[in-house]
């Protein structure tokens, strides 16, 4: 439902009470929703961003409803920007690598490469 809500245009990290007290996000820590949290924080309702007013955190808010399974989620999605720079760091490192050792193998003379490694060496330059 959040995902066709958020298709149709409505802005899931503003405040969605008359009071303009709490995000979607907040609500979900609030009634302990540990699936909806990861949903929001995929659709852009960041757990990074004040989730009230107040400008009280979403772990600060699940560690004073003392819900573990929040936490951990929150945990989980404060986590999942670091694992992705680093999956993309390693990614990086290792086409770079592979370049390096096939333009040292290409200037071996007599040495046999196929026509893709070569294609990949130059083409990606």
């Amino acid at each position: 439902m959040i995902e066709y809500l958020k298709k149709r245009g409505i802005d899931i990290t503003s405040f969605c009470d008359p009071m303009d007290y709490g995000n979607p996000l907040f609500y979900a820590i609030y009634y302990r929703k540990v699936n909806m949290i990861y949903i929001l924080d995929l659709l852009g309702c960041s757990v990074r961003i004040p989730c009230d007013s107040i400008g009280t955190m979403a772990i600060d808010l699940a560690k004073r409803k003392d819900d573990q399974y929040c936490i951990e989620m929150i945990t989980y999605c404060l986590g999942k920007e670091q694992r992705a720079t680093t999956l993309v760091y390693k990614h990086f490192h290792r086409i770079k690598t592979r370049k390096h050792y096939l333009r040292k193998l290409a200037a071996i003379p007599g040495k046999f490469i196929s026509s893709f490694d070569v294609c990949i060496c130059t083409c990606t330059l």
